[in-house]
Formats: structure tokens, sequence, C-alpha cells
């Protein structure tokens, strides 16, 4: 805060406030009056002097609580609730209004208030308003209110919690309860990794479930999170991803997970993908096996325009201890589509061996369409990214042996039928460096339909 104006008296053996004001720059405000006494009968129960107080927020948005207006690293940061829908730079941003009575003792001070979030964006789009009530309750009647009990509803009412907060000292804050969410609109959260899949209309996702919480605020690496979710769903088109049987999994010190069933279902047919695993101190076991529809592919990288197929997973595995992790798997492609963007033209009915091991992918035998004509590629290989928001590190595809195949580069108004090998590579997760491709083809039938300026060209020749 950048101002402040206060104005209080003794009186009774109580400190009034009758006028506390606390402005920021933004011109947010915040407001408080009450009263803090002494203790009654000489303090023997060691829990301080009365308080009384109340206060409540105007005009505050996110961007003035202190460390939530600061930027994160990269650019992205807490903006406030005047910002405009689209502007990315904000993760969240919302207006804020807080309404807070504390009563009670010092020492056991008892809470009522309200927090309210309204017009809240996340990455700039609209995910609904909040409403967090909060309240210091007694395990009994007659008992002492020494916990804070934590309701309402989040996010347009898809996310409901419902939590316990046990205020027993200052050196231990244990908490439990659990979040119930009712078809939670999950869209929003790909604009953190894919904002053209964020935009899509087509594209449709979703969660329900609950969510178990149980530890203590003061160590929070004991805390053990569990999730049941009854529904999680994703839709793109015809495309439908969903779980068949309730996913189930568990975080925490030693944590395991069971994840007991992930049903897929392509545009006429149904594909399933099992994946289970647990990990027990610093050792981790991961498997899976089925098959998966490539039209979700783009929910990993936003290299693709297009995706289509299936792939058949023979076997998955994930083995990790103390000395490090393995990653491992094979596969083969049924009738893939691949079109990037970063091409005007993708492979049709696709097949491929598929191999996975430790974070690279080996491509064998690939055989497909390509422009009107054919292709084969006997080896190829891509690096998966270790950091978060690099999911393909690079790529070497090819070298692909092209047969007739129609190549289109509509940018330079150019068009042929080329014949012989043609390499792709690339560094995905370089923003400097630029897709390459190299090849040594045989071009029939070229067409150049851009205009030509010959006033403004030169020809020379030189004899020989």
């Amino acid at each position: 805060f950048s101002s402040y104006r206060a104005a209080g008296r003794w009186r009774q053996g109580a400190i009034w406030l009758d006028d506390v004001v606390a402005s920021k720059g933004s011109g947010a405000q915040l407001y408080a009056r009450g009263s803090l006494g002494l203790a009654p009968d000489g303090d023997k129960d060691g829990l301080g002097g009365t308080v009384n107080l109340e206060a409540h927020t105007s005009k505050m948005a996110l961007s003035d609580l202190g460390a939530l207006g600061q930027p994160e690293a990269g650019g992205r940061g807490w903006g406030s609730g005047g910002e405009a829908p689209g502007n990315h730079n904000s993760v969240v941003s919302s207006d804020v209004g807080l309404r807070l009575h504390v009563g009670g003792r010092f020492y056991r001070p008892e809470l009522k208030g309200r927090l309210d979030l309204g017009g809240t964006q996340l990455y700039g789009q609209a995910i609904g308003a909040s409403q967090i009530n909060f309240a210091t309750t007694s395990l009994t009647p007659d008992g002492p209110k020494d916990r804070v009990r934590i309701d309402g509803t989040v996010a347009g009412g898809t996310i409901k919690p419902l939590l316990t907060l046990h205020l027993l000292s200052t050196s231990s804050l244990p908490f439990g309860g659990e979040i119930a969410l009712t078809k939670h609109n999950l869209k929003p959260y790909f604009m953190g990794f894919n904002p053209r899949l964020a935009k899509d209309p087509d594209v449709k996702a979703s969660l329900a479930g609950v969510v178990k919480l149980a530890g203590d605020l003061m160590d929070p690496a004991q805390s053990v999170i569990g999730v049941v979710a009854d529904s999680l769903a994703f839709q793109r088109g015809k495309h439908r991803l969903f779980n068949r049987d309730p996913l189930v999994a568990s975080f925490g010190p030693g944590a395991t997970y069971d994840l007991t069933k992930i049903h897929l279902v392509g545009d006429d047919e149904e594909t399933d993908f099992t994946i289970k695993g647990f990990r027990k101190g610093e050792v981790t076991q991961v498997s899976g096996a089925g098959q998966l529809d490539l039209a979700f592919a783009e929910l990993a990288t936003n290299a693709f325009a297009r995706v289509e197929g299936v792939l058949d997973v023979k076997e998955f595995h994930v083995n990790g201890d103390a000395y490090g992790t393995d990653y491992g798997g094979t596969a083969s492609i049924v009738g893939g589509t691949f079109k990037t963007r970063f091409f005007p033209i993708g492979p049709e009915d696709l097949t491929a061996d598929v191999e996975l091991k430790d974070r690279e992918i080996k491509i064998r035998n690939m055989r497909g369409k390509l422009g009107g004509g054919t292709f084969d590629a006997p080896d190829s290989s891509v690096t998966l990214g270790s950091e978060p928001g690099c999911a393909v590190k690079e790529w070497n595809l090819g070298p692909f042996n092209l047969s007739d195949v129609n190549m289109k580069f509509p940018s330079y108004a150019f068009a042929g039928r080329v014949t012989g090998p043609m390499r792709f590579s690339g560094a995905g997760c370089s923003k400097k460096t630029m897709p390459e491709l190299r090849g040594n083809l045989v071009l029939e039938e070229a067409k150049y339909s851009g205009p030509i300026e010959w006033k403004a060209s030169t020809v020379a020749f030189k004899a020989s």
C-alpha cells in the first residue's frame, strides 16, 4: 500500500480504531475498524487480549495482492481485473472482494468472512465467478473454536471446496477435506501450452470427480492428495477420449498411482489404452498398453495442424530408482495422417514401427502416401524434451525416398512433381532455429504462378 490513514482512541481498557484506510496507487483500498482490548482476568488462560475487528476491500484486483501482482519468469504474470480479454501475459486476472470479521482472543481468534472473485480469467479466457466462505468452528458445541471451515463455489460453481484447517499452534497447521469438481472446463488451461487448441471451437474438455487433501501447511512435503476422476473427457470433432472406469491416483510421501483404464473412442472404432503403476520411496514403475487415437497428439505439442490414425502400443514402461529413470516401449502406427504447421503437405495412410528408449523415439519402416505419390523411410528419430514447455527437443525425419510426389509451396507460388531422397530436421525447443529441409530431388512438371516484374529485372549474358 502506498498510503495509510487511521484514527483511534483509548477507552475503557481498549484501543478503538474508528477509521483505518490503506490505499494503493491503483485505487484499491482496504477499510478496517474495531477494537483491541486487554486480556480478561489477568490472562490466566494465556490467550491474550480480546479482538473485535472488521475489514473489507474496495476496487481491488489480484494484481494488488503483493507477490501475486509480480510477473512470472518468461513474461507471464498476474494481471488486474481491468485487463482486456486475450491478454495472455497474465495467467490469472480477477477482481477481488473481501469481507472479514475477527473476534475472540489474540491467540485464539474467531474468523468469519467471504472472498468474492469476479470477472476471473485464466490466460484471458473467462472461467466464472467464485465465492469462498470461511469461519472458525468447534468440534463440539461447547469446545474451543480452533479450526477454520472453508467452503463455497469456484469457477462458476464447477469447483466446490470443503476444507478444514486446524489452528493448533504456530508450528502445526493440519488440514483436510475434499474438493468436488462437476464438469469443470479444462480448455482455458490449454492456453498455457497450446493456445490454438484452446481457441478451437470443436475442442471440448472437462473433468468431474473428487480431490481429497490431508496434510500440514507447515510441512507440505508430507501432504497426501487423492484423486478420483469419475469423468475425464476430451472431444475434438468426432474424436473422443474419456475414462470408462474411475481414474484413481494418490500423490504424497511414497505416492501411488492407479490409473485403472482410459477408454478412447475414434470416428468409427473404439480404442482402449490402459496404464497402471506405482511409486514407493525412490522406486517408480509405470506400464501401459493398448491403442491411442492420434487425434489427441496435439495435447502434447502444437506442431500439428491435423492428426489422425491409431498408435497401437505393444508395451510402454517407466522404471526409476535413486540412480535414474528408464523410459521404453514399442508401438506401431496404423492409418496415420500428419499435417504440420511447417510443411504444406503431410503423409497419409502412414504405417511405421516405433520404439522409445531414454527419451529418444526411433521410427522404422515408415511408408505411406504423400502429395498424390508414395514414400518410404527406413530410419527416423525424435528426441523428447525434459524441460516444461518443450515436448519435442529435436527431430531427424528421413531420408524419405519420394516417388511422384506433388509438392506445393503457396508462399513461393511454386509447384512440381518430385522423386528422390529428402530429409527434414529441426530443434523443437529453440525459437531461434528454423526447421531444415534437405534433399536431392528430380523435379518434373514444375510450375511458377507468381507475377514477374520484367521491367524491374535485368538479364545479363556472358560469353563462355
